[in-house]
């Protein structure tokens, strides 16, 4: 049987970026892990400690990268919704890990607008428990 695989970015290589790097880069569906982060010295050393496949320079780049199909935020709540929403926008597949993905109703109401006009996934985690979104 054929596994239909994909790629993953991961932004944000701080406290707990490793804990899903590990799983994420043993999974059978995934091709490819990539990581960035603000400090490229933490995207490196996690890049080189998990085996992953590269680095991005920054977390504009990745998203808008053919070589990433889908991109995991694991950044401090501050940055996580505005990144989340940069993802969908550029039709890419998002996981969530914190909650909650926007502060605010209407941040919230635009990742939903962007998961429905970009035919995309997310969020997940946290996040997903969080709310109604309708996945798919």
């Amino acid at each position: 049987m054929d596994v239909m695989t994909f790629s993953l970015g991961i932004i944000g290589a701080d406290q707990f970026s490793d804990r899903f790097a590990r799983p994420f880069r043993a999974h059978p569906g995934v091709s490819g892990v990539y990581v960035t982060d603000l400090i490229p010295e933490r995207a490196e050393r996690l890049a080189t400690a998990e085996g992953l496949d590269g680095t991005f320079p920054d977390h504009e780049a990745m998203p808008e990268s053919k070589a990433v199909d889908a991109v995991a935020v694991l950044t401090q709540r501050r940055p996580h919704g505005p990144l989340v929403l940069q993802g969908l926008s550029a039709g890419r597949h998002v996981h969530s890990a914190v909650a909650p993905m926007a502060p605010t109703g209407g941040g919230a109401r635009r990742g939903r607008a962007c998961v429905q006009d970009a035919s995309a996934t997310g969020p997940a985690g946290p996040a997903g428990r969080a709310g109604p979104w309708p996945y798919r």
